[in-house]
């Protein structure tokens, strides 16, 4: 699949980028979460996490899935569609997670608003392979006349997070990480995240 075959510097070249590292959120307030996805996190910690789907379904899904809940399902989640947009370009592939303004997962819907890749423990690769993703969702967005002024990514290996951002023809990097075992403060920066992208989403 081509979005897991670019390198950052293959993306900062070929669609001609700016890149920079800063800290994205100054002040991440904590979530009150469920007792279901406490309970979710300790089940998973005792079953054990190993390959990346393993850590999809048992350590980032129940995140998600709470997040969605604590905004009263007003974003959808897709888990791994293919994202096709340019086979010329080769941001064609299967994205693991694609957060879209929409109200069905029946089919893709304009605006997407974030990427996420997981990966077993290669953190630079999932930023690669994310920020590529971006890219495709971008040009996905533009095609539908549904643009958003700025895309989210966030690259995960289940127990650590970190936040990327293209915007203004720029890929940003977020400074911070965020762990799964402060999943209030995970939960907190993840809603930023989606107000951010609310704020700049005009229907």
């Amino acid at each position: 699949m081509p979005y897991s075959k670019f390198r950052l510097q293959d993306i900062v070249t070929r669609f001609g980028l700016g890149i920079s590292t800063e800290i994205f959120f100054t002040d991440v307030k904590p979530l009150a979460y469920s007792d279901w996805l406490k309970e979710a996190l300790e089940r998973a910690t005792k079953l054990g996490y190993n390959s990346g789907k393993e850590r999809s379904e048992r350590l980032i899904h129940p995140v998600l899935a709470e997040l969605n809940v604590l905004n009263n399902y007003e974003f959808a989640v897709y888990s791994g569609r293919d994202l096709d947009i340019d086979k010329v370009q080769e941001l064609v592939g299967e994205c693991d997670f694609i957060f879209a303004f929409s109200e069905t997962l029946d089919l893709l819907q304009a605006p997407i608003f974030m990427l996420m890749e997981a990966k077993e423990e290669n953190m630079d690769a999932g930023i690669a392979q994310c920020a590529a993703q971006m890219m495709g969702a971008m040009l996905f967005n533009e095609r539908e006349n549904s643009s958003i002024s700025t895309i989210y990514g966030c690259t995960t290996i289940g127990n650590m997070w970190r936040l990327m951002k293209l915007k203004d023809n720029k890929l940003h990097l977020d400074k911070n990480y965020y762990y799964i075992d402060n999943v209030g403060t995970l939960l907190g920066a993840l809603q930023l995240v989606l107000e951010d992208c609310k704020k700049n989403y005009v229907k």
